[in-house]
């Protein structure tokens, strides 16, 4: 690349398959992508890109994870000074009510199943609004 960092996406997903799938798309498409299984994973994640000196541009989790919602874990990385975007995936588990919040504070929601191209494409898409006019490396 032209000396430009790749967008770096947290991908916060409980399904190993699920998430290498994502995983292998979006590394595919130029993005860097830090994995996780859990909220806890992805805040100990963020925390230590951080501390490195690294920076997250996108969150991209599921509405439900085993130990907190996904709203909860962007309200915990938004307090802790994180200025991520969010992508929730909807797995058809999440209630009518926080998926009405979500609507306020995620960039998109993506109902499950969707397909890599529709992913890709909301990703691309957040992200160029996101850093619209910053030179920031897309894909």
């Amino acid at each position: 690349m032209d000396g430009m960092e790749p967008i770096h996406i947290l991908l916060v997903e409980n399904n190993k398959y699920a998430s290498q799938g994502m995983r292998l798309n979006l590394v595919g498409a130029g993005y860097k992508v830090t994995s996780a299984g859990k909220a806890s994973e992805a805040l100990a994640l963020a925390r230590q890109t951080r501390a490195t000196g690294g920076k997250l541009d996108l969150l991209l989790a599921e509405a439900s994870l085993p130990d907190m919602a996904g709203l909860e874990l962007l309200e915990q990385l938004r307090s802790e000074g994180f200025d991520s975007q969010m992508v929730m995936l909807d797995s058809g588990y999440g209630s009518p009510k926080l998926l009405e919040l979500a609507k306020g504070k995620c960039a998109d929601l993506i109902d499950n199943p969707f397909n890599p191209f529709e992913l890709l494409s909301r990703v691309a898409n957040v992200v160029t609004e996101r850093f619209k006019g910053k030179g920031a490396v897309t894909t």
